[in-house]
């Protein structure tokens, strides 16, 4: 069994190269939304509110708009892409990845 100064470590090492994978990704954060992802960023929302209601906890515990919009831009359809959208760790794409990629996958603006 690993001791939890061993798994601490990798814990923080995973933080560390999951931050620099995201850091390579070129931000898009000052493109707007063209008329299609404005679509999907509303279509985001409407989840990202039925999953809050679910869950009995507010919108933004959920997704943050920002994070949103940066989906509505990248359109993440795989769990690796899905995860270089700021604001997504690894529980959020646990609890929440599949229901938007699907989304995602399926919007037809």
């Amino acid at each position: 069994m690993a001791s939890q100064q061993h798994l601490d470590r990798l814990s923080a090492e995973s933080r560390k190269t999951r931050a620099a994978e995201k850091e390579s990704v070129p931000s898009d954060e000052g493109t707007p939304l063209d008329a299609d992802g404005k679509a999907l960023f509303e279509h985001l929302r409407s989840v990202r509110r039925e999953i809050a209601e679910e869950n009995n906890v507010p919108a933004f515990m959920v997704f943050s708009d920002k994070t949103l919009r940066a989906m509505a831009r990248q359109r993440p359809t795989s769990k690796d892409a899905f995860l270089k959208i700021h604001g997504v760790g690894f529980l959020k794409l646990e609890n929440f990845g599949d229901r938007f990629m699907n989304e995602i996958r399926d919007f037809r603006g």
